[in-house]
């Protein structure tokens, strides 16, 4: 069971359920533009997310004069950061290009943009918006750029994706309520945990809204999934699981793919 449970905690802490998620929604995005995705982009998409969490997540320590790398899972980080070097070059020149606009947002959400100054995770007020953004960009906007879509069908997408990236970083908002600095004015310390989730709850119903214009599967499996958002977030608090927010409500749009996979098959 120790041993288990040790896998189990270096699967969540090292972030590969985040980017097992984020995989997740690039698939959602293959059923709903109806298009195959190379598969190198899902491996991409993979070690992305997982070495950018782990460069968030963890204290950094200097390497020389400008290499900096998070100072846990050291193996895991270089062999990502390895990978993503050679998958690079095998990616289409609009996919090169959002990919390094997203990489510079993902690295400034962790380093000021000049010495001395705040980044932007811990800007004022900024911090949901942005990562609802950045997941937004990546799961949709990168996974389709070198494709020919409807231009209004992928803004309704990308409006739903960034609505519901946010009504879900919402429980992780509650978790850290009494551990984030005042100074961050989050939903949660700006109108507390009740008029949260009733804000939250707002924005799932205009996430559900979006949903209807980027309509590719019944509406079951859309009620489905938003209700586990809902119910997810309203029972989220300041004193949750360890594991609420990091696993079961990461685990959304792992939920959403097998849904969307059983439909389609």
């Amino acid at each position: 069971m120790k041993q288990i449970r040790s896998i189990f905690e270096f699967y969540v802490h090292s972030s590969m359920h985040v980017g097992l998620a984020v995989v997740s929604l690039f698939a959602v995005t293959s059923f709903q533009f109806e298009i195959a995705l190379d598969p190198l982009l899902y491996f991409c998409g993979f070690a992305a997310t997982v070495l950018g969490y782990n460069t968030i997540k963890y204290n950094w320590v200097r390497k020389g004069k400008y290499l900096f790398l998070p100072t846990r899972y050291p193996i895991l980080v270089w062999s990502l950061i390895i990978f993503l070097c050679l998958v690079f070059w095998f990616l289409s020149w609009p996919q090169k290009g959002v990919f390094l606009a997203i990489s510079m947002m993902g690295f400034f959400y962790a380093y000021p943009f000049q010495k001395g100054k705040v980044n932007l995770r811990n800007q004022r007020k900024i911090k949901i918006y942005w990562v609802a953004v950045v997941w937004a960009l990546f799961t949709v906007c990168f996974p389709i750029v070198d494709q020919s879509v409807d231009l209004i069908f992928a803004i309704s997408v990308f409006a739903h994706r960034f609505v519901f990236i946010l009504c879900a970083t919402l429980p992780f908002e509650i978790r850290d309520l009494k551990t984030d600095a005042v100074e961050l004015r989050t939903w949660p310390q700006r109108f507390g945990v009740l008029k949260t989730k009733i804000l939250g709850t707002v924005g799932i119903l205009l996430s559900i809204f979006f949903f209807f214009f980027s309509q590719w599967q019944p509406i079951e499996i859309t009620l489905c999934v938003h209700s586990f958002l809902w119910f997810g977030l309203l029972r989220a608090s300041s004193s949750q699981n360890a594991y609420y927010s990091s696993f079961w409500m990461e685990g959304i749009p792992i939920l959403w793919l097998l849904l969307s996979w059983l439909i389609k098959h």
